[in-house]
């Protein structure tokens, strides 16, 4: 079913394929990364189906913001916590972004991957982060991953895309991401059908 879904995508010349990305080299009983274990290797499978049909590839990295950073989410316990220290939750998330960068991209060839999507519907804050609003915290987890693939040396592997807001009909966190966030985004991702005609013209180029 895999085989022809990814033959489907390749015959009708799909150009972006976004899918879901979570930190599954994460190992909760050793405490420890293991990018070779069951979960990664298929989704190398997948990843590999997707560059061999001519598929570029968004990843997800984040959903839930700032719970996949610094609490626990639909996605489970983040392994990125540090309890009562949101600096150091936030270098973690931004050493996992660089290091997916180096994983896949770097050494295992998946040259298709231009894309990371910087959580989904940020503006309803999910987790525990009481004193920053839920711009601040989107922007603070964007801030983390930019700072660490820059010191890696790896900015320019990637693409940053968001804020990936949705279910509103203003879009006033484009508007907030376009003045505070165009140091760290490259791509403005927001659902035009909830866009009204002037601000859907203003980004539909950027």
């Amino acid at each position: 079913q895999c085989i022809i879904e990814a033959k489907r995508a390749a015959d009708m010349k799909l150009k972006l394929a976004r899918t879901f990305y979570g930190w599954w080299a994460w190992d909760e009983k050793t405490n420890t990364w293991d990018w070779d274990n069951e979960i990664m290797t298929v989704f190398y499978k997948w990843l590999q189906r997707m560059k061999d049909g001519g598929v570029t590839v968004a990843l997800n990295t984040g959903w839930c913001s700032p719970g996949d950073i610094n609490s626990t989410s639909w996605n489970g316990k983040s392994p990125f916590t540090v309890e009562g220290d949101w600096e150091q939750s936030k270098k973690n998330y931004g050493d996992w972004v660089s290091e997916t960068v180096k994983q896949l991209i770097i050494k295992r060839g998946f040259t298709n991957i231009k894309i990371f999507v910087m959580f989904t519907e940020p503006q309803h804050k999910s987790g525990v982060l009481d004193e920053k609003s839920a711009y601040e915290c989107w922007l603070e987890g964007v801030k983390a991953a930019h700072n660490a693939l820059v010191r890696d040396g790896l900015r320019d592997k990637i693409k940053l895309m968001g804020p990936n807001e949705g279910s509103t009909i203003t879009s006033e966190m484009l508007h907030w991401a376009a003045e505070h966030a165009k140091d760290y985004i490259d791509i403005y991702l927001v659902d035009l059908k909830y866009m009204d005609n002037n601000l859907a013209m203003r980004y539909s180029k950027a």
